[in-house]
């Protein structure tokens, strides 16, 4: 699932919005994916979308299979127009 992440890494920075961001990290914090800690980080850190996305599906990717698994889950379930385009639903 992690190399998965990797292979979408590029079209998610590409074509996530802000808010989507911010619902994932929701999604991921009540899952116990991410601390509260990580959560912040990555919307303090930068006020750059782009960058916020990076920062966020690299942690994921570090975090290996399973989280990885829970986080397109989560994509799929709040953009799933996205989620189509980057090709995780038909």
């Amino acid at each position: 699932m992690a190399d998965r992440l990797r292979g979408i890494r590029k079209l998610f920075v590409e074509g996530v919005n802000t808010s989507v961001i911010k619902e994932l990290l929701d999604s991921l914090c009540e899952d116990e994916i991410i601390k509260d800690c990580e959560k912040e980080m990555v919307t303090e850190n930068t006020s750059v979308t782009r960058d916020q996305a990076r920062c966020l599906i690299d942690m994921i990717i570090k975090k290996g299979d399973k989280a990885s698994e829970k986080f397109l889950q989560a994509l799929q379930k709040e953009d799933p127009t996205l989620s189509t385009k980057i090709g995780l639903k038909q």
